[in-house]
């Protein structure tokens, strides 16, 4: 049987795709932000998204949180080091397709600091829009140890406890608009 060696490429829209990152502040509340700059492709040999491969970049600083002050700080040598850094990016080594939920292994690079890191997406359908482009949704949570990419800016308060927690709960709500 033959290869059909067609490639499909899909590009993130920024417009409808929001990483959002969580962390607990105090140890008693959340604290949430996001990227408001992001950019990626994912190439796959069908329509499926069987042994795709997948490029995001995130712009460090893009960061929003609501609040000017803390993301000046993310924004600093503290965190990001966005002057010096001015991105963020993963790209996979493997996908694993298991009908819905698709298993991501890949390296995720910040500053000069590369992290494998494991997780899973759930493929939420397809969809034509307005214009008739054909739109791919994804959704994904997950969950960071910052300290494993040198991000451990830190204070300790009260009884010893962490201003800001070690771990990071990322959110991914991602379309994908198919341009091949």
């Amino acid at each position: 049987m033959e290869s059909n060696n067609k490639q499909y490429i899909w590009l993130i829209d920024p417009v409808h795709t929001r990483i959002r990152f969580e962390a607990t502040y105090l140890m008693i509340s959340k604290i949430s932000g996001w990227f408001r700059k992001i950019e990626g492709r994912v190439i796959t040999e069908d329509e499926n998204f069987n042994s795709s491969r997948l490029k995001i970049t995130l712009y460090s600083n893009s960061v929003f949180t609501g609040n000017e002050d803390r993301d000046n700080h993310l924004k600093s040598a503290d965190f990001l080091d966005a002057a010096n850094f001015p991105s963020i990016s993963f790209v996979s080594e493997e996908i694993n397709n298991q009908g819905n939920k698709i298993n991501i292994k890949g390296l995720l690079l910040i500053k000069q600091e590369k992290l494998p890191i494991e997780f899973s997406a759930f493929f939420t359908g397809t969809s034509l829009d307005e214009l008739g482009n054909k739109k791919a949704g994804f959704s994904s949570e997950f969950t960071l140890d910052r300290n494993l990419l040198k991000l451990n800016w830190n204070k300790n308060f009260g009884d010893n406890n962490p201003l800001i927690s070690s771990h990071i709960k990322l959110h991914c709500e991602v379309q994908l608009l198919q341009i091949q």
